[in-house]
This record gives C-alpha cells, structure tokens and sequence, in this order.
C-alpha cells in the first residue's frame, strides 16, 4: 500500500479519487461507483472489485513477469515470480471476462538507495538480513548504479 502514491493518483483531477485498503476486506466504496479498479501487484478480491465496479467498469490487474527484477532475485535472496501467474490470474477473476493483455518489459538503471526503495516495496523486504541485502545492494551498485530489468503484464477485464 502506497499513501503517497494513492495521494499523487487523486491529485490528478477533480473527477480522480484513490483508496489505500485492505484488499482481503470490504473497500470502503459502494456498489457499482467506480469506472476502474487498478492493482499493481496486490492481491485481488474479485468478489470485492466485481461489487464495486459501475456497469461498463473495467479491472486493470499488474503482474509481475518472469523477469521482474531478475539481476536482484539470486544475489538478494528476493522471492521470484512463480510459473504460470497469469494463468492463475485468469482462473482466479472467473467473474471477469478478459478484454486485452500486453506485456511490458524494460531495464532501469538503479542507484543503491532506489534498489533499497524497490526491495521494501515488496514480500521480499520481510524476508532474510536486511544488513546482508544492503551489503549485496552495495555490491551490485559499486560502479553507481545497477541495469535492473522491469517486467510486467497488463491485463484489463470486464465483469460479466
């Protein structure tokens, strides 16, 4: 969950509203009132985006790749993404209809405090030493930055 990032979504204009929730609970929003529901590596309640959701909405769902993060993965010790994630996706969201599916993939260059930043955004910041992660971190990072590879699958769906 991202405050700052929910805050900046709102800032975007006046038709434009963000909520940071538990995603596992009721959203504090009422049936039917939003266009699009967006989740970005976050767990996803369909029986929840389904309620929420207008007539005509749509969910826009962001997966990590296989890719996702690989130069980091191995010398961090980081969770990797499992086979077949949008598959299970796709199973998981049966109440949705799948409408379009792009894969993205880029590479970033990091500085150590940004790789820092991007580990503790995810499940693997609660696993392993943090002294040993930063210690790696500094490693790959010697020459000022590290070429880090982003990667991604957009799938947007419609509920039936």
């Amino acid at each position: 969950m991202s405050k700052p990032a929910a805050r900046r979504t709102a800032r975007r204009g006046p038709s434009i509203g963000s909520v940071v929730a538990n995603g596992w609970g009721r959203l504090p929003v009422a049936d039917g009132a939003v266009s699009a529901v967006l989740s970005v590596f976050a767990p996803r309640n369909a029986a929840e985006f389904a309620r929420v959701l207008a007539p005509g909405g749509r969910l826009v769902v962001l997966t990590p790749g296989p890719r996702h993060l690989r130069e980091l993965v191995e010398p961090l010790g980081m969770i990797s993404v499992e086979e077949g994630k949008v598959a299970r996706l796709d199973s998981a969201l049966h109440d949705f209809s799948l409408i379009s599916r792009e894969k993205h993939e880029w590479v970033m260059d990091l500085t150590a405090g940004a790789a820092t930043d991007l580990v503790a955004m995810g499940p693997s910041a609660h696993h392993g030493s943090p002294s040993e992660r930063a210690s790696a971190i500094a490693r790959l990072t010697a020459e000022g930055t590290a070429a880090v590879t982003a990667s991604g699958t957009v799938s947007v769906y419609a509920a039936r």
